[in-house]
């Protein structure tokens, strides 16, 4: 049965959605996006301030910066973030939630749901250089798991003063729990632990 469209009413092609002007005019759809690109982009400046800037390893007491954690050293000819850092940004760069994030946020590809992309173009998925390095997201979880476990091994010291060896319960102690325990919610929650678990024969 032909279907009848109203006078008047917006005819696009389906992967278009309604478009860009037009969804600027009825939604603010823009507000996630630029959450996304704020607080992702500050986090990221604050990240190679700390990282490569800052003057040294950040360590006070028991309590050491998980920018540095595993310590490989704590002078050297460059920073020992270099040898941390790299497993959790590939981690989280490939991430499934972290690529629609970025896609919308940074990419406008497409912005948010039923918005038109900046530019047409035939889709071709991740099978091109370079998206299809997202396939190795996997792999990256194996060497994020073991930074974890150093992590932890953090938070276990930091319940103990260096100097008297008597339990301590300071602040950072605190800090450091909740962001291990965070931390490892994401990480044991990835949908690629099924690989080491089964999770490729079917149900």
């Amino acid at each position: 049965m032909a279907t009848q469209t109203a006078p008047g009413a917006l005819i696009t092609e389906p992967h278009a959605g309604v478009g860009l002007q037009g969804r600027l005019r009825t939604a603010p759809w823009w507000l996630l996006p630029l959450t996304v690109v704020s607080v992702l982009g500050a986090f990221t400046v604050y990240a190679i301030w700390t990282a490569f800037f800052s003057g040294g390893v950040n360590q006070a007491g028991p309590y050491l910066s998980p920018f540095y954690s595993p310590l490989i050293w704590a002078t050297g000819p460059i920073t020992p973030a270099l040898w941390v850092l790299w497993s959790p940004l590939l981690f989280r760069a490939t991430c499934y939630y972290y690529r629609k994030a970025y896609y919308r946020s940074f990419f406008w590809d497409p912005p948010a749901c039923a918005v038109g992309e900046l530019r047409y173009r035939e889709y071709r998925g991740e099978a091109h250089f370079p998206l299809f390095l997202n396939n190795l997201h996997r792999f990256f979880l194996y060497a994020v798991l073991v930074v974890t476990g150093f992590l932890w091994y953090d938070v276990f010291l930091a319940f103990w003063d260096p100097k008297t060896g008597h339990v301590q319960l300071g602040l950072g102690t605190f800090i450091m729990l909740g962001n291990v325990t965070l931390l490892s919610l994401y990480t044991f929650g990835c949908h690629s632990l099924r690989h080491l678990s089964g999770g490729g024969l079917d149900c």
